[in-house]
């Protein structure tokens, strides 16, 4: 909720009749740009023809590279199992086999932002039965690429070796 405490001055002059215009016509502009804002609403699951969920929409992870690992221009990954719900959102996130602990509250956080297209015949009972396992790997362009398992679905988070953040 935004609060906006105006107070007008009276004034005797021509001209501060016209800066009131102003100054009111600047206020009613910020409130209709506020109130135009677009609202955080959650999405609608995607649906697939199929029995497993799949990756279907990964917002960037760069800002999860960790820090300290990228000023030292450490790669890495973290293998994680999780299920996911019928809104096509992960849940009960689990750490299977980290590289280095630094990668693994980062894994958790990129795999949190993802969604996954669902088969139309997905429950909650598919939800909670069905564990899905994924690696989220922690690449530096320039540096020798981290070993990736092709019979799991990864993402990639990948950084420049030359830029630091």
């Amino acid at each position: 909720m935004i609060r906006i405490t105006v107070q007008i001055v009276p004034f005797s002059s021509a001209l501060g009749k016209h800066m009131r215009k102003y100054i009111l016509l600047g206020l009613a502009v910020v409130l209709l740009v506020s109130c135009a804002a677009p609202q955080s609403r959650p999405q609608a699951p995607h649906y697939i023809d199929g029995s497993t969920p799949q990756l279907w929409n990964m917002p960037d992870g760069l800002s999860e590279f960790p820090i300290a690992q990228s000023r030292l221009k450490h790669t890495g990954f973290v293998e994680l199992e999780y299920s996911v719900t019928t809104e096509g959102l992960p849940q009960n996130i689990a750490v299977i086999e980290p590289s280095d602990a630094a990668f693994v509250s980062a894994a958790i956080r990129v795999l949190q932002k993802a969604r996954f297209a669902i088969p139309r015949t997905w429950s909650a009972d598919d939800a909670q039965k069905n564990r899905i396992l994924i690696l989220v790997v922690f690449d530096v362009y320039g540096l020798p690429k981290v070993k990736t398992n092709p019979d799991i679905e990864t993402i990639v988070v990948s950084i420049n070796a030359d830029v630091h953040r």
